[in-house]
């Protein structure tokens, strides 16, 4: 059986992808909003879809014991909120760029990734994000608060 801890967890970040997206509507410009409610919209229907497999599979596999999953899923996505949480935290003080590499690297190397690989991902997945945004769609990324007050 699924635990019920993820499906409050699925729900809640459905809720805050679509609250993403309603609050990125009500900005005036389309610069402004077109990064939220891509990356809303994706959450939400990743989130929908996930949790429509979690729903049919508690409802297909009836009783059963949970024993010691609880605690396991509970560090799982106390982790993942960390990390997601302080992303956010990150790109608010120093610009989506430059935390979108770091936290990159800082994942691939906590998860054993060596030096060059870890660097390189980094790097490639920075600049197909700089590429696309900033060169192709013309949209200006978040610089940071931090940065903005420096230069």
């Amino acid at each position: 059986m699924k635990s019920k801890s993820q499906i409050v967890f699925l729900i809640i970040v459905l809720a805050f992808s679509l609250l993403l997206i309603v609050t990125a509507l009500s900005m005036p410009y389309f610069s402004s909003k077109l990064l939220p409610v891509i990356v809303g919209s994706l959450v939400s229907v990743l989130a929908v879809v996930e949790l429509v497999k979690e729903l049919r599979g508690v409802k297909a596999s009836g009783g059963g014991s949970r024993s010691g999953t609880a605690a396991k899923s509970f560090h799982g996505y106390l982790l993942a909120a960390l990390w997601f949480g302080g992303y956010f935290v990150g790109v608010y003080l120093l610009g989506f760029l430059i935390v979108t590499a770091l936290f990159t690297f800082l994942y691939m190397k906590l998860h054993n990734g060596r030096w060059l690989s870890s660097i390189a991902y980094s790097v490639v997945t920075t600049g197909a994000i700089w590429m696309v945004f900033q060169v192709l769609m013309k949209a200006s990324l978040y610089r940071g608060v931090l940065i903005e007050m420096l230069f």
